[in-house]
């Protein structure tokens, strides 16, 4: 069985449903690789159609509680329990990646998950020998790691040393 791809629509009171629907949607895209998290109701409310085809998880919202373009614990919530539930769920749904739409810190933190980002929150559920995520990009062979996130520009001199670009480097040359 080919493992899969897992996409999220992020804050659903962001635009992240709309730009993963209409992704979904391209031509571009396989779609019996992909398994879109979300929500019916809250991909209904900005009138977006879903290809039949695609695999389905729908994660539970109160509709009633979608305010497009704010930030509020509601979708906050939302944002933090799709990510909590496909990463608690690799193996059951055979994913090799994910895709994630974007996320209001704020909201996150409104929601009481008090992390900078997505990338911590992939830390928590994944992580192993206390080791820190790292966000990475690839295309093909080539690698890029950010050495730094979610730093103001002033505190970079003060966590980046030659131990810690060293410990990088070690876990992007593993395989």
């Amino acid at each position: 069985m080919n493992k899969k791809i897992a996409v999220t629509i992020g804050d659903p009171n962001s635009i992240g449903a709309e730009i993963a629907i209409k992704a979904i949607n391209s031509k571009c895209v396989d779609l019996s690789k992909i398994i879109l998290f979300a929500n019916r109701d809250v991909i209904n409310s900005y009138n977006l159609k879903i290809n039949n085809d695609i695999d389905f998880v729908n994660i539970d919202f109160d509709i009633t509680k979608l305010k497009i373009g704010q930030n509020d614990k509601y979708g906050g919530d939302f944002a933090y329990r799709t990510l909590e539930h496909i990463l608690t769920n690799v193996e059951k749904y055979n994913l090799k990646s994910l895709v994630t739409a974007p996320v209001s810190k704020y909201a996150l933190n409104l929601a009481g998950y008090n992390y900078s980002g997505q990338t911590e929150i992939l830390q928590k559920y994944l992580g192993n020998e206390n080791k820190k995520a790292q966000m990475l990009f690839t295309a093909s062979d080539f690698r890029v790691l950010l050495l730094t996130r979610h730093l103001p520009l002033k505190t970079v001199s003060d966590k980046i040393n030659k131990n810690f670009v060293v410990e990088n480097l070690k876990n992007l040359s593993s395989d």
